[in-house]
């Protein structure tokens, strides 16, 4: 069984929730403030070979900066990168982090063949992410062994604002003055239905990092052309 890690306290303990179609909802009965994203199939704290381990979850990127106008035209940058790598609009799933950035998801169902655990998932996503690199992308949440979590969909922030989904058309509108009023309040957006429209164009980027990380090629720099 693969599974995924939730805290219900600021810095409380990680616990371990199983990774079902109903997680999210599960998640949220047992009062998670946070959650892991990727899902494991072995206990990081018991494994002695951290290679051994299997993820499985979305593709992710979280762009921070100081400067918020950066952190908007970055994520803008990288929408616009997605997109030329086949991601339907309807694949790109936006959040305002509530602090000063952004959340960008692709579900796996638009690149990956199947939905079986791959090791060194976090590995490969981060290559992914040096090659679509943009300013104020953070690396360090691709770490591996349980992972980095993220707030749910409306989770509430210790400071009083919310990471809330956005849609694509408020992304490109967007300035630091509705992104202080957007974070304010949950926001009733729903994510599409789900679609059989997939990016052929991601998943040969994913391929292509696999064998990165693989082959111990890892690329040491950040703004990499996509065709390297």
């Amino acid at each position: 069984m693969n599974y995924r890690y939730i805290q219900t306290e600021e810095k409380g303990k990680w616990i371990p929730l199983a990774a079902t179609k109903d997680f999210d909802q599960e998640a949220l009965k047992k009062g998670a403030i946070r959650a892991t994203i990727l899902a494991v199939n072995k206990d990081p704290d018991h494994t002695e070979d951290p290679d051994d381990i299997g993820y499985i979850g979305p593709l992710y990127f979280d762009i921070d900066s100081a400067n918020l106008t950066v952190a908007i035209q970055s994520t803008q940058d990288l929408i616009q990168k997605l997109r030329e790598l086949d991601v339907p609009d309807v694949g790109l799933e936006i959040y305002c982090s509530g602090s000063k950035g952004f959340h960008v998801i692709v579900q796996p169902t638009k690149f990956l063949p199947s939905s079986r655990v791959i090791k060194r998932l976090p590995n490969i996503y981060m290559e992914m992410a040096r090659d679509l690199y943009v300013l104020g992308l953070d690396f360090h949440v691709y770490s591996g062994g349980k992972g980095r979590m993220f707030r749910p969909v409306n989770g509430l922030r210790p400071d009083g604002r919310y990471r809330v989904r956005i849609t694509l058309d408020e992304l490109f509108a967007m300035t630091p003055e509705i992104y202080a009023a957007t974070v304010t309040a949950p926001r009733d957006l729903q994510l599409p239905g789900p679609n059989g429209s997939t990016a052929p164009a991601l998943q040969m980027l994913f391929e292509k990092a696999r064998k990165r990380v693989q082959n111990k090629q890892i690329l040491r720099g950040t703004a990499l052309p996509i065709d390297q």
